[in-house]
């Protein structure tokens, strides 16, 4: 059974509209990121499994790539065209997973979360990459069930948290994660809301 500090109040406007679909649909079986607390900060970062395994999905792309080159100029359009989509797949596939994994940090004593190594100018102009803490109003815990295509069996059920702001906007900071939700609420001094708030 989860652990969560808190559910939705009933009382809490935002609570009430605040969706429930996930922001980022999809995941997978393996833990991809994870949480790391020191201090007044905090770090979710990409496991060394969420890591391989976008670099795995992108050696496809290296391979392909140059052959798609080679039917081009050996006159195979064909060929050359469907080396080159199924390496654009691919290579977009993986690089989208990296890029989607990256390290965002929590720091309490400068009410500042960023995505990256460190915050940067532009960066304010855009809550998903950039905003203070004392803006986040909660942080809601979802699941998905994912099914495998064409497989038959019950699936596996993805974990989810998002930060939550007053007008209602989520963002999502991290994928397959269950008990970490607690801990960041904890850090941030926010309420985890792990179900919808109920109905007027």
């Amino acid at each position: 059974m989860r652990e969560m500090e808190s559910r939705p109040a009933e009382i809490d406007p935002v609570a009430r509209a605040l969706q429930w679909t996930p922001v980022r649909h999809g995941g997978s079986r393996f833990k991809g990121q994870k949480l790391e607390i020191e201090g007044d900060q905090a770090r979710v970062s990409p496991t060394l499994a969420g890591q391989t395994f976008g670099i795995v999905m992108s050696i496809p792309a290296f391979i392909t790539a140059p052959l798609s080159i080679f039917a081009f100029l050996d006159g195979k359009i064909g060929a050359g065209i469907q080396a080159l989509v199924f390496a654009l797949v691919f290579g977009g596939a993986g690089w989208w997973l990296l890029g989607m994994n990256k390290t965002t940090v929590f720091d309490r004593n400068r009410d500042l979360y960023f995505r990256g190594k460190k915050p940067g100018h532009g960066k304010w102009r855009n809550r998903d990459k950039q905003g203070k803490l004392s803006d986040i109003h909660a942080l809601q815990f979802l699941s998905e069930r994912i099914m495998p295509r064409g497989r038959g069996g019950r699936g596996f059920l993805s974990y989810e948290i998002n930060l939550v702001f007053a007008n209602g906007e989520r963002i999502n900071v991290m994928d397959h994660g269950d008990k970490p939700a607690a801990e960041l609420a904890r850090l941030l001094g926010v309420p985890v809301w792990d179900q919808p708030a109920p109905g007027d």
